[in-house]
């Protein structure tokens, strides 16, 4: 058994690194999406699909932009590119502080969103973060 810091046990010494893998995407408090390179939804967390609205089964093959709308202000050109098109054609990340993501009822909720490439040896992939900000902008609203 392996001690990964002060009485801490590595987690792969008790489970599958796929369910441990798993668990620790579904524990995160921000939506992720991971999207293949013609940006189709691969996974999605379960905090995505709640925020959003669609069933995590339901969002699995679909293209992302079938599902929500999100647009990147490229900084340098005040372009507004899909992020995953920017991303995977420079290889650098999409990141906004304001955006909106429209949910499955047709609500707009206002999110901070990153949107990052990955290469694997077969083929180069997505992750699309995001974390809602309505609450913070209810309490800034408020005061």
């Amino acid at each position: 058994m392996e001690i990964v810091g002060p009485d801490l046990i590595d987690p792969q010494d008790h489970f599958d690194g796929k369910t441990f893998n798993k668990a620790l995407f579904d524990a995160l408090a921000i939506g992720i999406f991971v999207l293949d390179a013609q940006g189709r939804i691969l996974s999605v967390n379960h905090e995505a699909a709640r925020m959003l609205g669609w069933s995590e089964a339901s969002c699995d093959g679909h293209f992302l932009h079938d599902l929500i709308d999100c647009t990147y202000i490229e900084p340098s050109t005040d372009e507004n590119l899909c992020p995953i098109a920017y991303v995977l054609k420079t290889g650098r990340p999409a990141w906004t502080s304001q955006a909106v993501l429209q949910d499955r009822m047709g609500q707009l909720r206002p999110v901070e969103y990153k949107c990052i490439r990955f290469d694997t040896p077969a083929q180069a992939g997505i992750l699309f973060s995001f974390r809602d900000l309505s609450h913070e902008l209810e309490l800034e609203r408020d005061h």
